[in-house]
């Protein structure tokens, strides 16, 4: 297959480039990442239907989940006890092809309102967010994910189908029509050769003859 057809296809199938889905940090590389380490309480959960972090192009969204966590204490970072401060953690929400869904997935666990928690976080120009993957400690608590999360609808494709599917069902749509169209024509010069032989009377030959 040409060189130009291959990348047609990469093109197709790899619409931005690929990150690899994270694996859990442990807890000596969380605390070297993170800018801030603080001890507090989830008191407010907000979600957010968003563009992608890391699959930038048309469609695919993330869901943005805010908490607003009370600060007991701060182990790193120049957060005083006491402030509410507001940190981003995601969730994937649409992909628009299955390759997409390779990268990483979201932070988990996240956790319900008033559980304690122990948060690893970043600092960058939109504020603070957590860190990638496991950057929320559950101190005391169910560590299970809160209701509204668990109930997000996630790893869905944007076009219902991933844009793998559609490309291969173009492909079997175009191939059945150009088959049908040459069976068709095959069929009616067949059909019209047929119409060209003229049946031979029996005896006619011989009525000649004489």
């Amino acid at each position: 297959m040409p060189r130009y057809v291959w990348l047609l296809v990469l093109a197709i199938f790899c619409p931005t480039p690929l990150h690899a889905e994270k694996a859990p940090s442990s807890i000596e590389e969380l605390r070297l990442e993170a800018t801030a380490i603080v001890i507090g309480t989830i008191h407010d959960i907000r979600i957010e239907s968003e563009p992608s972090e890391f699959e930038t192009g048309g469609g695919n969204k993330d869901w943005g989940i805010y908490l607003t966590l009370i600060i007991e204490s701060a182990e790193k970072g120049a957060i005083s006890p006491g402030q509410l401060i507001e940190t981003r953690c995601f969730r994937i929400q649409f992909r628009t092809s299955m390759l997409e869904y390779l990268t990483p997935s979201g932070h988990s666990p996240i956790p319900s309102i008033g559980t304690h928690v122990r948060a690893y976080l970043a600092k960058n120009e939109m504020g603070w967010s957590v860190l990638l993957p496991n950057g929320i400690e559950v101190l005391s608590g169910k560590s299970d994910d809160a209701p509204e999360i668990a109930a997000l609808n996630s790893r869905a494709y944007t076009y219902w189908l991933p844009i793998e599917a559609w490309f291969l069902l173009t492909v079997v749509i175009a191939t059945s029509s150009v088959v049908s169209i040459i069976l068709r024509r095959v069929r009616n010069r067949h059909s019209a050769e047929e119409n060209r032989i003229e049946p031979q009377i029996p005896g006619e030959q011989s009525d000649s003859a004489d």
